[in-house]
């Protein structure tokens, strides 16, 4: 009886040892998740439930930092937090720090990609990086540091039409900024151990980190990932907020290449008011996704439409 209680509790210190040691080489991973701007003191509950569901047997530890106020002030606060937190994650074990994978979003991506760097500068490395819509320019020189830094591939998810990193980066950082990803600018980290995968979804312009974990849940374990739509700009009359098309427009004036001038209901009545000049209609030029990208005068939309079939040419005999 003695012999058979002494074997069983051997039995299960040794399988203890086997689950710390298994622990200790990083098996399960520790996921550090960076909210973004205006996220301090948030739950971010909905957020913490989507980690789990796409890594159920990690830990799940979510970074706090100053990220509530003026933007130039938390910017600061993200810059010097990520440093602050690298100097952390340098001080554990080589396998605590190989379990590590960093998710951010926003700023928070900004912080993961500093992070990152931090630590590649310092010869250390991670798992790997997960960087959401980061709200960073493009040419950062962070960017070819962080992605050095992992021993997993590193991912970015990237929405050409996200209209806060689109348009209100730029307005932010009061220069010609280009956020990673956005507009489609992906600067030259192709094939450098960065997946890069795209939101298409042309009907969204968020900037939710909820629309990029979802895109990260359904893509994680995917080896195939959509390609951007190409995305045209700089030709006349372009609204700067592109939407879907009503139904109201359904007839096809012109088209290129998917590209549509459409004309509003009721057909040959408004054609024949606008041939005479008596009433001037809004035409919409839709790009193929059925978005409207342009809005005027059926010369303007004319007009607009001349200058995409340039810039597609101009493309195509790159």
């Amino acid at each position: 009886m003695a012999v058979g209680l002494r074997s069983t509790v051997y039995l299960i210190v040794f399988w203890l040892c086997c689950l710390r040691a298994l622990a200790l080489q990083g098996t399960c991973p520790h996921i550090i998740y960076i909210g973004g701007w205006t996220t301090e003191n948030k739950e971010l509950t909905e957020q913490c439930e989507l980690l789990r569901e796409i890594f159920p047997e990690a830990e799940i530890e979510r970074l706090e930092w100053p990220a509530n106020g003026e933007f130039a002030a938390v910017l600061e606060a993200a810059d010097r937090m990520a440093l602050e937190e690298a100097v952390k994650i340098a001080r554990l074990s080589s396998e605590g720090r190989e379990s590590i994978v960093v998710i951010g979003h926003s700023l928070g991506g900004r912080m993961a990609i500093r992070i990152l760097a931090e630590l590649h500068r310092k010869k250390m490395c991670v798992s790997r990086g997960i960087f959401l819509g980061p709200a960073i320019d493009g040419n950062d020189k962070d960017i070819s540091e962080a992605i050095q830094a992992s021993k997993g591939q590193n991912i970015l998810i990237y929405q050409p039409n996200d209209v806060v990193l689109r348009d209100e980066y730029s307005a932010y950082m009061k220069k010609d900024s280009a956020a990673l990803g956005s507009r489609g600018y992906l600067g030259d980290y192709s094939g450098k151990n960065l997946r890069q995968i795209c939101i298409n979804e042309g009907s969204s312009y968020s900037h939710l980190s909820i629309l990029y974990l979802k895109k990260l849940q359904e893509k994680i374990d995917s080896e195939v990932d959509e390609k951007p739509v190409k995305e045209i700009h700089g030709f006349r009359h372009e609204m700067d907020n592109p939407t879907k098309t009503m139904e109201i427009y359904p007839k096809v004036v012109d088209e290129c290449m998917g590209w549509r001038i459409l004309l509003p209901r009721g057909k040959a009545i408004v054609e024949t008011l606008d041939l005479f000049g008596w009433i001037e209609f809004n035409y919409l030029l839709c790009d193929p996704e059925m978005r409207c990208r342009a809005k005027g005068t059926r010369a303007e939309m004319q007009e607009a439409l001349e200058d995409v079939k340039r810039i597609l040419l101009h493309e195509e005999n790159k």
